[in-house]
């Protein structure tokens, strides 16, 4: 419980929610290519999934954005020592504010300007650095994923969702891109 630990929110209020924690287990060698196909090794981290969980709105309902905010104080009075945590833009200054306040390192994170963001999940999963448990609703969110090659947005089929990957894929990105 002692390695950082970083969380995203994919937050919604009407329908679903997705939430994500993670950190680096360790790191590894892998090869890549750069843009003239010339191979090339660095060194990328194995990432480990704590939590994914997907909030679904209650009928007529809406989701508490402060029970969110609940779980995250939770987490870490399990002794999780939570080194960030980031919000899709939706409804999430607040609560960037709120866990700022109470000692946690809070701000926002696109993953649909940010193509980087699904990247370091697409990464992670084919170079099998993603030590993650099976959660039906992310795995069946990721398949059916879809890129649009016109905008470079990721986003998910009609009738679909994408708020767990969205969490997860945020957490990705963290691991990858904090030291």
């Amino acid at each position: 419980k002692t390695k950082p630990r970083f969380i995203h929110v994919d937050l919604g209020t009407a329908t679903a929610a997705g939430i994500a924690m993670g950190h680096v287990l360790d790191f590894v060698s892998v090869q890549r290519r750069n843009e003239n196909g010339e191979e090339f090794e660095m060194r990328a981290p194995i990432i480990g999934i704590d939590l994914m969980l997907q909030i679904v709105a209650p009928e007529d309902d809406e989701i508490e954005i402060a029970g969110v905010r609940q779980l995250i104080y939770e987490l870490r009075s399990y002794g999780y020592r939570i080194a960030k945590v980031t919000f899709d833009q939706y409804q999430s200054k607040d609560s960037e504010q709120q866990l700022r306040r109470s000692g946690i390192d809070a701000g926002y994170l696109s993953v649909d300007t940010n193509p980087e963001v699904y990247n370091s999940l697409k990464d992670a999963i084919l170079e099998d650095r993603l030590v993650a448990y099976y959660y039906d609703v992310c795995y069946n969110e990721i398949i059916r994923l879809e890129k649009n090659e016109r905008t470079g947005k990721v986003d998910h089929p009609p009738q679909g969702s994408k708020d767990v990957s969205d969490a997860l894929a945020g957490v990705c990105y963290h691991c990858v891109t904090q030291e």
